[in-house]
């Protein structure tokens, strides 16, 4: 199928050209934070009658971007092969033709793909578990466009034979960019380091048990099963033990309960304080608890003319 981007390119072009099968190429660079793609495609357009109806098409940039985009042309046929396998050896650093996809290239250098095959339409959902954006615990849909990106790895995953260089794929959404372990079916956003739990289904399948159904998705469930599987039961549960216990003063509160018993409130004792000439009179003989001045009885005493004074005036 001839790349849909070549339309913002040039749409009438886009509708008069076929793609021809042996230069139809989809090279990856993955290693590090590099997740990286470069599509290479001959055209030719069949409503012109002139030798020089070929075209050579290229796409690129990262993983989830739609990426730049080039056509040249119209050339003729050979000389259409030769930008094709210029851009081609460009790229991964060997001759056209002396590779095939899946080959192994120099560190660092885009490899060749299998071609992923997409037999049906698939859906991805991401756990929630903390309350971000005040959501509910339970499994939310991918925006559409992210849910097919990931779906194209994800295929790419499975035509590769479940390699080790395609499991793990750095997928970019808006300003962010997450990190897809299509093992673990987990994501990692390379920013923040929040990892969440995800999972795909299909239409044809039935939906994953325990799941939590979601406005505009159909129900299916599960992925086809890696080469080593993974536990996703295991895996959500660690990630929501872990976010469970992460929450500010969670194992205080605990502890605090386990240590100490509920005290029962113990009413203070009513304030009374004497007011006028006789106020330090009554407090000392223990009718008042204290002066408007705040003297209680310790600070009172009588002095040796009878007259109960502060313990101060006194000396």
């Amino acid at each position: 199928m001839v790349d849909p981007s070549l339309a913002v390119l040039d749409k009438d072009l886009a509708e008069r050209v076929v793609l021809l099968a042996d230069l139809d190429v989809r090279l990856v660079c993955i290693y590090g934070a590099i997740d990286a793609y470069h599509i290479l495609q001959g055209l030719q357009d069949e409503s012109s009658e002139d030798a020089e109806c070929f075209y050579c098409y290229q796409r690129w940039g990262n993983t989830g971007s739609s990426g730049s985009k080039k056509i040249e042309g119209p050339f003729s046929e050979q000389k259409m092969r030769e930008v094709f396998a210029e851009a081609f050896e460009a790229r991964t650093g060997a001759s056209w033709g002396s590779i095939k996809p899946g080959d192994r290239v120099a560190h660092g250098r885009f490899w060749w793909q299998q071609v992923a095959a997409v037999e049906e339409k698939a859906y991805w959902q991401y756990y929630v578990h903390d309350g971000v954006d005040g959501k509910s615990r339970g499994w939310y849909p991918y925006e559409d466009d992210a849910s097919a990106e990931v779906e194209d790895v994800f295929a790419q995953h499975m035509s590769n034979n479940q390699e080790s260089r395609t499991k793990i794929r750095t997928v970019s959404s808006g300003f962010f960019s997450y990190r897809i372990d299509l093992e673990a079916m987990t994501q990692e956003n390379t920013k923040t380091g929040k990892v969440r739990a995800i999972r795909r289904f299909t239409a044809t399948e039935a939906p994953p048990k325990g799941g939590k159904s979601t406005k505009g998705v159909r129900p299916a469930a599960g992925k086809r099963a890696p080469k080593a599987p993974v536990d996703r039961k295991k895996v959500t549960k660690k990630i929501l033990k872990t976010a469970k216990s992460s929450k500010p003063g969670a194992r205080k509160a605990k502890l605090t309960r386990e240590a100490k018993p509920k005290s029962r409130k113990v009413a203070k004792k009513a304030v009374k304080v004497a007011k006028g000439k006789q106020a330090k009179e009554q407090v000392f003989l223990g009718k008042f608890t204290r002066t408007s001045t705040g003297l209680k009885k310790a600070d009172l005493k009588r002095n040796k003319y009878g007259k109960v004074v502060s313990n101060l005036a006194a000396e």
